[in-house]
């Protein structure tokens, strides 16, 4: 609910700053805004006053004044217009509101920066067109938007450039305000190409250390002359998990948190695998948020061996994505295993060899779980061990019996 009230006001607050400055520059003797418009605009800054006041979220009393001048409608009361820019002086809490929305979505910090420095500069440009307008006397045209896209038009030449001339000022005030608006545009014109280049190059920073990473690796490998079959295979697994993971560390991520938040960013992440593994159906939501915590991310390579058969177990294996074939010892395929599959669970429980062969069929993501974690969640989780005793049981039954086996 605050979240819907907030971009309310936030919505109100950003049109007023464009109309009320064009209504007032364009003919102050008219009242553009309409007494159900300034009834509307008045309730709704008096019931936020009102509710800052009453859930005493640091009511100080200068914000309150502030609040107070820009509920009441002082233009029509007053019959002066131009008191109706005292409700731009809501305008304040614009910023403070797009951090509190920030919060609530999920927006990139550079994508936000840059549509708030772009307003920025569209509200200026309006600002300044209507002061042109208001210098250059109310009522020049049938239309309202004839002398306002005049200036607005003199106003983005004078700021961007040194003007065509094709719109001069005539009178002594505007030949002042025109130096103004020159000064003003030289150092604007440098702070926007310096903001917007910052802006870029945040917006794609992750881009930007995958390419130098991959750049200082290559200069080593031509360094130790690395075979170049194996400089296009270090190629290609950095490029995939720039196109899969956008070069992002999973455990590194989850390392810089607090415990609880490692939590409950480990089940966003895996809470859709554990889903799909069939043997850990109807696990509490204890075990699934234990669990969590103790996968590891892995990525192999087409053709990489993950499981050899003879070898001891000291993981077991989750697909993520990605898919891996099975082998007998004599290399025949067996079948295929894909997303939301496991294998290596029973040379892991019974302390025994691996009786086949996994092999990584294309570019392959696989959480692991070590031996020491599996047997501590099981140590924990009694009741859920005698689950997968029985589920390895009947593995090991299928196995007995001829069928095909995944360890």
């Amino acid at each position: 609910m605050q979240f819907t009230w907030d971009a309310v006001l936030l919505g109100v607050a950003l049109a007023l700053a464009f109309v009320i400055p064009l209504k007032v520059a364009s003919d102050p003797s008219q009242q553009a805004l309409s007494l159900v418009w300034e009834g509307a605009v008045t309730l709704l800054f008096s019931l936020d006053v009102l509710i800052r006041w009453r859930r005493k979220r640091g009511p100080a009393l200068g914000w309150t004044a502030v609040d107070v001048l820009a509920a009441l409608p002082l233009g029509p009361a007053l019959g002066l217009p131009a008191m109706g820019l005292l409700r731009l002086l809501n305008v304040m809490r614009v910023v403070p509101k797009i951090a509190a929305l920030q919060r609530r979505v999920s927006v990139h910090p550079a994508i936000l920066r840059m549509c708030i420095f772009i307003f920025g500069l569209t509200i200026s440009a309006h600002w300044l067109a209507c002061v042109w307008v208001w210098l250059d006397g109310p009522g020049l045209a049938e239309d309202a938007a004839g002398p306002y896209l005049g200036a607005l038009y003199w106003c983005i030449t004078t700021l961007t450039a040194v003007g065509y001339g094709d719109v001069t000022p005539v009178t002594r005030p505007q030949v002042i305000y025109s130096m103004f608006v020159m000064l003003l545009g030289v150092g604007l014109y440098g702070f926007v190409i310096g903001n917007l280049a910052t802006l870029i190059t945040r917006l794609d920073m992750a881009k930007a250390e995958h390419a130098a990473q991959l750049e200082q690796l290559t200069g080593f490998m031509r360094y130790r002359r690395v075979p170049l079959r194996l400089q296009q295979q270090i190629h290609d697994y950095f490029r995939y998990l720039w196109e899969n993971r956008k070069g992002y560390d999973e455990a590194t991520v989850l390392g810089g948190l607090p415990p609880t938040l490692r939590r409950e960013l480990s089940l966003v992440l895996k809470g859709d695998l554990i889903d799909k593994v069939s043997f850990l159906k109807g696990a509490s939501r204890e075990f699934v948020h234990d669990l969590s915590t103790r996968l590891q991310a892995v990525v192999f390579m087409p053709g990489d061996v993950i499981v050899r058969h003879g070898d001891y177990g000291r993981h077991v294996y989750f697909i993520s994505s990605g898919e891996v074939e099975v082998l007998k010892q004599d290399g025949t395929p067996i079948r295929n295993l894909t997303e939301g599959d496991f294998f290596g669970e029973l040379a892991l429980l019974r302390n025994e060899t691996r009786t086949t062969t996994v092999r990584a069929v294309g570019y392959c993501d696989v959480y692991t779980l070590d031996r020491s974690d599996f047997t501590q969640i099981l140590a924990d989780y009694p009741d859920f061990a005698e689950h997968i005793e029985e589920v390895v049981e009947e593995r090991r039954k299928a196995l007995d019996g001829g069928a095909d086996s995944d360890d």
